[in-house]
Order: C-alpha cells, then structure tokens, then sequence
C-alpha cells in the first residue's frame, strides 16, 4: 500500500514552519470568483502522451489546453478555445473556439459564430478557421473533417464540408453537405448532400488510403433526401435512411439502405410499405449496429407525431357564421377525470416525445426486420447479444405517477421473433437503473420490493437470489415513505457466470449457475466501514474475465476519504494501491498505455489533473489551474457529531477560517439540504449562483456549519429543527459561535425547512429561503412545470416524506407549513423565486410573503423576472448574490442596511 499526503497535508506542514505575521491571508470575494477556473472535458489520448481539457472560469472566456504528460514544459492554452479533443495518438488537437464573451455581450443580435481551432502539438503549429459548427477526427488519426454553417437561406440544404489529410495539410471541399461520418478503422468516410438544385442529393463515400480519391456516389436521386449515416464496426456496412422530398417540410417513401464496401452493394433493407399501418421509418433515426454487425438497430415512428402544418384559417362571407368554421378556433384542454397523464404532463410528454422513435431491429442473417418497441411496449432496450433483451411497459401505472412515483411492468423480449413474455409487474423506476441484461442475454437481474432476482431467458424461470445471501442491498437508512433504492450492480462475468451487486460496503459475486454469492471484497468493507465501488473507465468494456484485476474506489464512512482498489477476480479481498486525506476521483485510462487520469481534492484542494500507473505507484501533478488559492482564507473542514433531540446519532461537518482562534466565538452560516457530511472532503467550486460562496464568507470570518437532517414520522419541518437546533449547541457548547450571530439557508426543499425552522425558533438572526414551499395543503396539488406532473407524489412518496394524501394527513401537512406558524415567526426572512420556476410554484413564496407582511413580520420577496428553478442570468445571479452577503451583513454582523432592505424598491416600469 502506498500511504501519503496530498498538497492539503504539505500546505499544512508547510504552515506550521512560517510566522503567522507571513501567513496573513486575503480575504476572498466575488470579484475573485468570477475568474476563479474549474477544469472540464478532461480526456487522455491513447497512447497517454497528452491531456486536454477546458479550463473555464465562473465569468469569462473559457482556454483549451493541451498538455504534455511526459514534458512538464509542453503546454499549449487556445484562450475561448472549448472542449478540446485529441486524436488517438495525440499528435493533433481540435477545439472548439467561442467568440469572446464581451463582444457576444455587446452584439447579441449579430450571432456571433463559433470557429475551430486546430493545433499539431509535435509542431506547436496552429490553425484558425471560422463559422465551424462541428468537427470529427477519424480514429486512426489521419483524418479531421468540420462543418461550416450555412449561407444559405434555403432551410433544407446542407452546408460547407473540408475534409482534411493532416499529415499534408491537403484538403478536399464539398458543399452542400448535411451529415458526415468517419468508420470506426478512419478507411473510410460517408457524407450526404442536399443542395438547392438537387441534381447532387445523395449519399457519397470516398476510400481513405492516405492519399485523396474521388467520392464514389452510393445513392442518389434527384428529389432525394438522406439521413441517419452509420457504420459498422469493422466490416465497412455504412446504414441511413433515404426518401424523397414532397414538400419543404415533408419527406415520404423512406427506407433503411445498407451498402457493402466489401462487395459495393447497395441493398434495400425495409421500406416504409413493409411497415404497420400508421408507421413508417423517419428521417431523423438512431441506426445502431451490433457489434457482429449481424443486426442493425433502428426507429419506426407513428404518422400522427407527422401531421403537416395546418393552413392558417381564412374567413368568407359564407363561412363567417357558420358554426363548425368558427369553433375550429376554439383554444381548449379537456382535463378528464382518468386522463393517464394529466395535461402539463401531457403537454411536456409531447413536446419530449414528438420525434420518439420506437426501437426495431433488422437482421441480415434472415433479411428481415421486427419492430419490438410500440405503444403497448414504448422503452426496449438495444443489446448486442442475438437473443433476448428487456422491455418496459410504464403504460398501466401512468396515472398513479401523480401521486405514487414511477414503475413499468418488465418484459423478456425475444429479438429473434419479437414476443414478449412478462417477468415483473410494477417494478419500481430507480434513478441510475434497476435492471440489466446479461451481455450474452442469459439472464435478466431487476430489483423490486427492496430484493434483486434473476431471471433465466433460456428456461423462463425467476429467483429471489439476493435473499439467498446474508446482507442487504438496499440503502437500509432510506427515509423517504416509497421503496428503499438499491446499491447497484456492478456488471458482469465472461459467458453471463456471474454478477456484481454492491452490499452498503462490500461488493458481493453472484454465481448465476451455482445460485450461491460470495464477498469479492473479502469482508473488508463491513469490517472496516469502506464502501466499495468497481470503477470501469473502459466504455467498450462488457463484462469482466477471470483474469482481470478491476480498479475499485474506496470510501471510508468515517472520514469520507477516498482510495484506490484494485480486486484480482481469482483471489478475495481487495489490494490497496493509494489512500489520500480526501477525494480521489479516476477520470480516465489511456487506451495503449497504463497511464490513468485523475483528480485530489478536498475541501480547500483544488481538483487539478494527476497522472498515474495502474498500481499508482509512479504519480504526478499536472495540472495547477488556480496558482492564488493558496493565498486566500479558504478555510479548512471537521466533521463532528452530536445527538437529535430524537435521539439519533447526527453527523456534519464545519469550516473554520484559516485565522481562527481558539477561544474567540464566531458568527455562523448554516447551509443544509438533506445529507451533506459526506462532503466534508469536497471542493467546493466557488460559483455565483443561489447558493453562498462558503470562502467569501470565511473571508469575513463566518464559520460555516453543514449539518445532516434524519427525518421519520412524515414530520420532515420537525425532523429538521430537532436535528439542527442541538447542533448548533453542540457547537455553542465547543465555544467557537456567537449564538446571537447565526444565520441561516437553504434552496428548494431546504429553503422550505429554513422558511419553517424560523416559526419554531428564534435562534437565528437571519434567514433566506430560496424558492421554499410555504403552504403544503395548496403545494400537494401544485404542478411542477418542468415535467408537467402534480406535485402529490413529492409528498405521499419522495422528498416532501410527509407519507399520505391531504385527506388521511391533514393535520402533518398543516403542522409541517410554515405559513400557519406565522404568528410565531420573528427572524428577518429573505425569499427569492424565480416567477417561471420548473419545479416548486413561484405562488408558495407569495403565500409566505402575504403572510408574513399581514404579520406585520420583517420579510424582504425578490422576484427574478424569467427565470427558473435556479437563476441563469449571471447579472440576477450576481445580484442575488450580493443581496445574501449584504442581508447577513446587516443583520448578523450589524453592519448599516442597504436600502434595499430598509425601504425596498418602487416599480419602475421594469
């Protein structure tokens, strides 16, 4: 095992060598948060030579950057370059090159185009081209082709078309080019024209040898539109979908082409006339092939998500009056009593859905297509194995999704001959999956009433087999009144042996033959409290052989530290290659290389780049994007317990300023949600937005407490008081707070049980509720915009945990609403909504503001005009922003009021 410290752990050491005169830190603000860099797109190539990455700061213009692993001195940085992409050997780099934020700010109407930039990093030559709306390189490096935007006008034409040999920088040019495609060996490259005159339509591959050849034209017809380009794997089958035009806005007579390069054949595969009555093979299709390229996945579509625009409405002396002419312009929803889905739910489903392809399935082997997914039979799930896969039929239970959550009836669907055979009624939908298939499709695993069966597709049999073992696998503290959610799976075994489920700690190896399981983790986690998770950084990955040895993350449930695991299928227990103080975080594996990307952190440790072997024995540091971190008061982390007034065993954790001393009693910001002790080792990345930016407010020496919630009893208002309140006297009791000095606040379901906890207490100085519930009875019944559903299951099943309807739980839902507790309400209270908020009504903060204002109660309502859930505008998020720091600063550090708070703001027209 390899035990040492990170950067956290030498800065520390580092400190105690240093007068605190030298150490003096700066105080963090907002201007510095504007420019402070968070790290995305990270990727390596593979052969591990190169990194790439978005370095992009919170306001401003994003860099590429290219680096060196192997010559620390190699870097390139493409200022508003974005989402850098490598070729496999690294030798070229292509990147996305946005406008500058200030001049797209200054001239929104012009539309400033993206470009494309390209870099040969043997070279450091660079190349600069204009109104780029995409690119691909071909896997074998030698190829890049992009896409200019359209001069055109004409909607329906395509647009410019370089494609590029770049070990000579030659280039061939094609116009009028809608789709593009490389095959996955870069021997070849399909596109499709669509031109004003037509004469060219159709679909062209040209032979990639390394040196240029005329395209040769597959299919083409004057009227002809093409679409949906996809190549096998490696034989060099290249499948669209071909029609003719009828209209600008409609095409007809559709087909699945398939063309051969081996024989250079063009086969018809299914066309439309074969399809159902009201079916047909669209436009705008998902081909996918299977990886014996034996069968070729695609959608079929119902006519009637095709109906034609409607001719706008003229009247005439004779029609004027008439009654069915004028009722065509009746505007009307019909909201029926057993609609499956009521009408916003309706409405969002439709707009979601309108170009839903239904997956169906064309086999080579028997020159036939089955469709598999329909409206009895809506999600079928594409698989590579030539058997069986999974079907989910949610159609029964749509409308007990109002009020009860998600499930769908299960299928075992022959892909052979399309029948369908159910193997579990209303099986619960979980967030991250409850189901798979087998890669071979032997077996099907699915989780239902908290237990994971298995069921054989070959015999047609069904077993419980996680009761055959002596642990749970489902999260036993679930605390919402629906099902527990499960841990997980892991994958699979070589020929369906076995499967991975994770216990709370250790992962468990089912023996689907056997029907027995063992602990692949030995036991380690349970006896040592360390959660254990199989980490698979290789996406063509499908199962595991007896042979490999598996990188594994480590959690520890103590300290909430992460390390490195590596499991040796054919021996138990896991091999500890590196533990740290905090997170690691595997990102990425070289593909010809044993080199593996990754990230540190912690909670004042920046998430930059690391580099390291398969057994993290050989590391290094590649990255320091945010050099001036160390030169602010961050603040630094402990986790703490204390006991709820129920009883229970509370977990959370604090942030001290770095100047803190001891002794000295501090003013406190509270921020909470549900559960945030595991994040005592997180980075944080500073961002203007509705929450606080914990070390601008260090920097003014607030300690910051972030505490769990337990909730039970569907009293989750009451929950949340008796979990907060002996935490904060828990702190008092350690000296370090001033508990006339506290503040407080939560966003969404944290805003409501800040909004509730100052009507039960007047501990607290000041709070702000961002987009809270107030009033449960009218929110039961609300609509969640974003989705369209009522908001009832949130109570009777998920988050709200209230656990019944209005009816048999009247008095919990009165108790639990801030606005009956009004009366008792005496800490200033700021609100904010966004008025097009998705997921809780913006009214709920106009029912706590009337309420409190008929009070007579200090309460301040921002309004932020067209936004949502959480603000987008960067000038109200900023403005919010603000408003927190100066609210707080009022009231918890006595400094003067602005006049927003003391005599708010008349409208103005705006």
């Amino acid at each position: 095992m390899t035990k040492r410290f990170t950067f956290l752990g030498l800065l520390l050491f580092t400190l105690l060598l240093i007068s605190s005169d030298a150490i003096a830190k700066k105080a963090f603000k907002m201007e510095d948060v504007m420019s402070f860099k968070s790290i995305r797109h990270q990727s390596i190539s593979d052969n591990g030579k190169w990194v790439a990455f978005t370095s992009l700061p919170d306001r401003g213009n994003s860099a590429a950057v290219i680096q060196s692993t192997e010559d620390d001195s190699l870097v390139y940085r493409y200022e508003k370059g974005y989402y850098p992409k490598l070729t496999s050997d690294g030798m070229w780099a292509a990147f996305t090159m946005k406008p500058d934020v200030v001049e797209k700010a200054n001239d929104k109407k012009k539309k400033l185009k993206n470009g494309l930039g390209l870099l040969n990093t043997e070279s450091g030559k660079y190349y600069d081209f204009s109104n780029v709306t995409s690119f691909k390189f071909a896997d074998n490096s030698q190829w890049l082709a992009w896409m200019h935007g359209k001069e055109s006008k004409e909607k329906i034409v395509g647009s410019k078309l370089i494609l590029r040999f770049l070990a000579e920088e030659a280039d061939l040019e094609f116009d009028y080019v809608t789709e593009y495609e490389f095959d996955s060996t870069g021997k070849y490259f399909a596109f499709a024209i669509r031109e004003p005159e037509k004469k060219r339509n159709g679909v062209y591959v040209i032979d990639l040898d390394g040196s240029f050849k005329l395209p040769k034209k597959v299919m083409g017809e004057e009227d002809g539109v093409y679409s949906s380009l996809s190549w096998s794997a490696r034989s060099g089958l290249l499948a669209f979908v071909a029609g003719f035009e009828e209209s600008e806005t409609k095409v007809d007579s559709l087909s699945l082409m398939i063309w051969s390069q081996m024989g250079k054949e063009l086969k018809e595969a299914v066309h439309t006339d074969e399809t159902p009555d009201d079916w047909y093979i669209p436009t705008k299709n998902e081909l996918q092939w299977t990886e014996d390229e034996r069968r070729l996945f695609f959608g079929l579509r119902l006519e009637k998500y095709n109906k034609d625009e409607e001719d706008e409405k003229k009247y005439n002396d004779s029609n004027y009056y008439d009654f069915n002419t004028i009722l065509e312009e009746t505007e009307l929803d019909i909201w029926h009593w057993n609609d499956n889905r009521i009408k916003p739910n309706q409405k969002k489903w439709w707009s979601q859905n309108e170009d839903k392809t239904y997956l169906s399935v064309y086999s080579l082997d028997s020159d036939k297509y089955i469709q598999l997914a329909d409206l009895d039979m809506p999600d079928v799930q594409a698989v590579d194995n030539p058997y069986y896969t999974i079907g989910m039929n949610p159609t029964p239970y749509l409308k007990e999704t109002t009020w009860d959550g998600w499930y769908f009836d299960l299928y075992r669907v022959d892909i052979r001959k399309g029948t369908r055979d159910l193997i579990a009624e209303k099986a619960p939908a979980f967030y991250g999956g409850s189901y798979s298939v087998s890669p071979n499709g032997d077996f099907i695993a699915f989780f239902k009433d908290s237990t994971w069966y298995l069921h054989n597709t070959r015999v047609d049999t069904t077993i419980d087999f996680s009761g055959r073992m002596p642990i749970k696998f489902y999260d036993e503290e679930w605390d919402q009144p629906a099902q527990a959610i499960p841990y997980g799976l892991g994958g699979w075994t070589e020929n369906d042996n076995e499967l991975f489920i994770y216990a709370k700690y250790d992962i468990w190896r089912f023996s689907t033959r056997a029907l027995n399981g063992l602990s692949q983790t030995g036991g380690e986690g349970e006896r040592n409290k360390i959660k254990f998770r199989i980490v698979n950084l290789d996406r063509d990955k499908k199962f595991y052989s007896k042979f490999d040895k598996i990188l594994t993350l480590g959690i520890r449930e103590e300290t909430f530290d992460r390390g490195m695991y590596e499991l040796e299928l054919s021996v138990l227990g896991p091999k500890r290659l590196l533990e740290i103080d905090g997170r690691i975080n595997p990102l990425a594996k070289a593909k010809d290389a044993d080199k593996i990307l990754f990230s540190e952190e912690h909670y004042n440790v920046f998430p930059d780049l690391w580099l390291g072997d398969s057994q993290f024995k050989v590391i290094k540091k590649l990255t320091d994007e945010n050099p001036t971190m160390k030169d602010y008061n961050w603040g630094t982390t402990h986790l703490t317990k204390w006991q709820s007034y129920e009883g229970d065993s509370i977990r959370g954790f604090y942030i001290l300023p770095d100047n803190y001393e001891e002794g000295k009693r501090y003013p406190m910001l509270i921020y909470f949600y549900e559960r945030f002790a595991n994040y005592a080792t997180r980075f944080f990345q500073p961002k203007i937005n509705h929450r606080p930016v914990f070390p601008v407010y260090t920097g003014k020496d607030y300690i910051i407490f972030l505490p769990d919630i337990h909730y039970k009893g569907g009293n989750p208002g009451i929950n949340a008081l008796n979990c907060i309140i002996p935490g904060i006297r828990h702190l008092a009791d350690m000296e370090m707070i001033d508990t006339t000095k506290i503040g407080i606040q939560g966003h969404s379901w944290a805003g409501y049980q800040t909004a509730f906890l100052v009507t039960q207490t007047d501990m607290f100085a000041a709070s702000i509720a961002g987009a809270p519930v107030g009033n449960m009875t009218s929110a039961y019944s609300g609509i969640r915009l974003g989705s369209g559903l009522a908001r009832q299951f949130q109570y009777e099943k998920t988050q709200s945990r209230i656990g019944g309807t209005l009816w048999d739980s009247l008095d919990n839902y009165i108790r639990n609403s801030p606005i009956f507790h009004a009366p008792k309400a005496n800490t200033p209270l700021l609100i904010m909504f966004g008025d097009v908020d998705e997921a809780v009504p913006w009214e709920q903060g106009i029912e706590i503001y009337l309420a409190w204002r008929r009070l007579g109660k200090n309460c301040i309502f921002l309004q932020y005009h067209n936004e949502p859930h959480h603000p987008r505008k960067y000038w109200n998020k900023l403005d919010y922003s603000i408003k927190m720091m100066e609210f707080y600063d009022h009231y918890i550090l006595g400094k003067p009021a602005a006049e927003w708070i003391t005599v708010g703001k008349e409208y103005e027209g705006k």
